[in-house]
């Protein structure tokens, strides 16, 4: 390579020199730096830099959307629509049912996915009852709308058709159906418990069916007494608050004397199948209200 001659894109030291003065000329003076010597990209910004809220800004609340309140017409249509598909699933519920309790043989076993289904089912029911409940005692629903529930008797077809029936099911087929049993039982409860709080009308039935199933849960402990002890108190609990309600109702007695004799299995199996007197059972309510 010939003197004074250098490679292609190699900066000459006179030509670096000039690069940097003009850098720190710019860099020292007050003015900005042209736009060849700009950064691509703008510098952070630190949080003390940003705006901080007005008091109207943290003061302002967010609306409540618009609603607009259902009309009788509207309601009627729902209750109507939730009633028929009830009943679709409450036919089918009764068919298996007392196609299951007709082959009552132990030979004839339900395996794992045909309970699951059963169970599926059922709670399909119940969460028809669940939405029935709420349209027909709606707080816009009239009188009349209201009284369906009565006029079509749906607290005891949710108990009978919904649960008990199966609920016996699985009580026959015990042990082999203690798991599902344990899984509708607290899916029961919770529906049941969810009615309590919020369909008041009904309030005696909710607290009976509570009681009920938790004398079924009572009675699947043989050997947790701690478990069985907890589930007999809470049985008691709601027995006797539906006696305090309805004092005349004899069955309410019977059942609490069953609840209150735990650890007398002989007794309480004759207690079932023997029609006490009221008087007696109100007797023997009394003399064990103590251990409540």
């Amino acid at each position: 390579m010939e003197p004074g001659r250098r490679r292609c894109g190699t900066p000459t030291p006179d030509h670096r020199q000039v690069q940097r003065s003009e850098h720190h000329r710019y860099r020292g003076s007050s003015g900005p730096l042209p736009k060849s010597h700009r950064q691509s990209h703008p510098p952070p910004v630190s949080a003390s830099s940003t705006p901080a809220p007005t008091d109207d800004d943290s003061a302002e609340l967010i609306k409540q959307p618009e609603t607009r309140p259902i009309s009788q017409e509207q309601l009627v249509a729902e209750v109507k629509g939730i009633y028929a598909g009830l009943v679709m699933v409450e036919t089918k519920c009764i068919e298996v049912d007392n196609a299951q309790s007709s082959q009552n043989n132990p030979a004839h076993k339900i395996n794992n996915e045909q309970w699951q289904a059963l169970i599926a089912l059922h709670r399909t029911l119940l969460h028809e009852h669940h939405d029935f409940f709420l349209a027909s005692q709606h707080p816009s629903a009239s009188p009349a709308l209201r009284r369906v529930a009565v006029n079509y008797a749906m607290p005891a077809r949710m108990w009978r058709h919904g649960i008990h029936s199966f609920l016996e099911l699985l009580r026959h087929r015990l042990p082999a159906s203690l798991d599902h049993m344990l899984t509708f039982i607290y899916l029961a409860y919770s529906i049941i418990a969810l009615l309590y709080e919020i369909v008041p009308a009904f309030e005696d039935t909710w607290i009976e069916c509570l009681g009920d199933l938790s004398r079924y849960r009572m009675a699947m402990e043989g050997d947790d007494i701690r478990d069985r002890e907890v589930w007999t108190t809470v049985s008691r609990r709601w027995y006797s608050k539906a006696s305090d309600k309805t004092p005349t109702t004899g069955r309410l007695y019977h059942r609490l004397a069953i609840s209150c004799s735990p650890q007398r299995p002989a007794t309480a199996v004759l207690l079932r199948k023997i029609p006490l007197r009221r008087d007696a059972v109100c007797l023997y309510s009394r003399e064990h209200h103590d251990s409540f």
